[in-house]
């Protein structure tokens, strides 16, 4: 195939008088041109995350890598639903390895620091060698992605703290989960396993 077309680039050969365009290949494996996309497009996009059924109870959480993130998405014990990074703010070792549980708190196995599962630092596994007013303002609790919305029980992330918000980013496509979520009486669940 030729790639020298009048409206082309590197990677696209559009034939606009013949109906055609052709993405190259190399569009779809090329390591480099995924790095740009997630930075230019992906890290500011919403992207799923779960939906509620995954986290039904209290204390439900499930780990999940998203980009180059890695993260926990729980219910805390008063039904609140939350998004962390899955990175201790003592040393940065990651904290959840199992890829899901019910826990009311999270231990990290480096050195001991637990959070709540709300996301608060309630100990450091020792008091010595730290001041009373330590974590006072809440420097060392989990740090929560930017951002975390849901649309009929399906929970989206956005790492750009500036985006739009859900519903303007989903547009009409909104109105097709309500109606995907509003299907049946019995409601939706999500079944455990790759999907």
């Amino acid at each position: 195939m030729v790639w020298q077309q009048p409206h082309q680039s590197r990677f696209l050969n559009v034939q606009p008088g013949l109906g055609r365009f052709f993405v190259n290949r190399t569009a779809f494996t090329s390591s480099k041109v995924f790095e740009e996309e997630k930075s230019k497009l992906l890290k500011r996009s919403w992207v799923f995350l779960g939906h509620e059924s995954e986290v039904a109870k209290p204390g439900d959480y499930i780990t999940r890598k998203i980009l180059d993130f890695n993260l926990i998405f729980c219910k805390d014990r008063t039904g609140a639903v939350h998004a962390y990074f899955n990175s201790c703010t003592h040393r940065g070792a990651t904290i959840l390895r199992d890829p899901s549980g019910n826990k009311k708190s999270f231990t990290c196995p480096y050195h001991g620091w637990t959070f709540s599962n709300a996301g608060k630092l309630v100990d450091k596994s020792c008091s010595y060698g730290y001041p009373e007013s330590f974590d006072a303002d809440g420097t060392y609790d989990l740090v929560n992605v930017p951002r975390i919305e849901s649309r009929s029980g399906f929970w989206f992330v956005n790492f750009d703290k500036d985006a739009i918000g859900l519903a303007e980013y989903l547009g009409d496509a909104g109105d097709r989960i309500d109606m995907i979520a509003e299907h049946s009486a019995a409601g939706l669940e999500v079944i455990n396993g790759c999907h």
